[in-house]
């Protein structure tokens, strides 16, 4: 019998902070069963995207989150942090130069949520991948695609193309964004962290945080 193709799950975050629901989403493609290995890119500045902390804080943050899974001893977990010192490299580039570092025949896929694949009105009713996305179309066609779905965009999974798999997931719909705004606020925080990761924004004072309130 044949030996099937390698199956590889890519995904990444700017992790700013690193929270409970990338855990969830990591955890959920490494235990689907579909896939020999999840990669895991912290990616860099990029348009529309402002850093809020320094890149050597997002690292120690991100191996905090994800220290259960290290010490699971999970080889089938790789987290990239090339991107993070420097501009962002697109997602057409990353699938590029793994599909070269794998060997022949081996399946990526990149997982992304809903709202990159919803049409929007805003774009002509193509959706943000095809229309913002650097070679969107081309991805949009060509590559492998897996969708998470999110509460609050409507996914009509039939109009989407064949390389697209929509993956069943139930995972928190957290923002870094909203986080930020809490630590800036004094407002409590820590249910959307790992203990670790909050005991290390405390510590360091990152994204505005001033002391217990």
């Amino acid at each position: 019998m044949a030996k099937r193709a390698l199956r590889i799950a890519i995904g990444g975050s700017a992790a700013d902070p690193p929270h409970k629901a990338h855990l969830k989403l990591i955890e959920k493609m490494l235990n689907c069963g579909w896939f020999d290995q999840v990669v895991w890119i912290i990616s860099g500045s990029r348009l529309g995207k402002l850093l809020r902390v320094c890149p050597n804080d997002r690292i120690a943050m991100t191996e905090i989150l994800l220290r259960d899974l290290r010490l699971r001893e999970r080889p089938d977990l790789v987290v990239i942090y090339d991107d993070i010192y420097e501009a962002n490299q697109p997602t057409i580039v990353w699938l590029q130069l793994l599909a070269a570092k794998y060997p022949p025949g081996t399946e990526l896929f990149w997982f992304t949520g809903a709202d990159s694949v919803v049409p929007q009105e805003r774009l002509g009713g193509k959706c943000e991948m095809q229309a913002e996305w650097t070679a969107g179309e081309r991805l949009y066609h060509d590559f492998n695609f897996i969708i998470l779905p999110r509460r609050t965009y409507d996914l009509d999974a039939a109009t989407l193309p064949k390389n697209f798999r929509v993956m069943e997931a139930k995972l928190p719909n957290t923002a870094s964004s909203e986080i930020r705004r809490l630590i800036s606020r004094g407002e409590p925080f820590e249910r959307f962290l790992t203990p670790g990761v909050a005991a290390y924004i405390k510590r360091h004072g990152l994204y505005g945080y001033k002391g217990e309130r």
